[in-house]
């Protein structure tokens, strides 16, 4: 084993996985800039439009975008990530579960999770998106038990829905979101149920 060559090779994977979050960061605040110039004007909410035309990407990803670069901004994060404190992918965890979040709340929960980032850091470790957004619950649930539950509520009600997701082969995976986990498994032992075989001659 090149032990040397190793070496050099994890380190330009780290260097670039540093370098598409310092991107990634660098992109958000200008699409930040955008809206805020575009709604000097009075057209703020042409911005995902313009901003999915500039990109060559659908407005729905344009407009993630931007709720995520908006979030991050108002917490101060987008600094810390343009330093490659941070990673895409944690990132989009932190807006994902702090942008619906009373602002004071959400600053001191940010503050916090800062210095474990900095502590992860200096001690070479990467947190996982999975345990980050596992943490950030945790404390956001101590903080504001009452909040998340009416959070999760209005979250529920806002995105309930069953989608059928189509796939190049022809065949069809049936989606249902926003289920409790007694509705999800209800659902699955009704269909167990249905499926139980009749007889020999059923296939199902």
């Amino acid at each position: 084993l090149d032990v040397g060559e190793l070496d050099r090779i994890g380190d330009r994977i780290e260097a670039r996985e540093r370098d598409r979050s310092m991107q990634h960061a660098e992109q958000l605040a200008d699409a930040v800039a955008l809206h805020r110039t575009l709604a000097a004007a009075g057209m703020e909410l042409s911005t995902a439009a313009q901003l999915a035309l500039l990109m060559g990407c659908s407005e729905f990803r344009a407009n993630m975008l931007l709720t995520e670069g908006r979030v991050l901004d108002r917490l101060g994060a987008l600094e810390v990530m343009r330093h490659g404190l941070m990673t895409v992918e944690q990132a989009r965890v932190v807006a994902d579960l702090l942008g619906t979040v009373e602002d004071a709340l959400a600053a001191s929960l940010w503050e916090r999770l800062h210095a474990r980032l900095v502590l992860d850091q200096q001690e070479g470790n990467v947190r996982p998106p999975a345990r980050l957004r596992e943490l950030l619950r945790r404390w956001l649930i101590a903080a504001d038990p009452e909040g998340d539950a009416e959070r999760r509520r209005e979250d529920a009600q806002d995105s309930a829905d069953v989608e059928l997701w189509r796939r190049d082969n022809g065949l069809v995976d049936l989606v249902l979101r926003s289920l409790s986990a007694a509705e999800a498994q209800a659902c699955v032992d009704r269909i167990e149920d249905t499926a139980q075989p009749s007889g020999p001659e059923d296939q199902r």
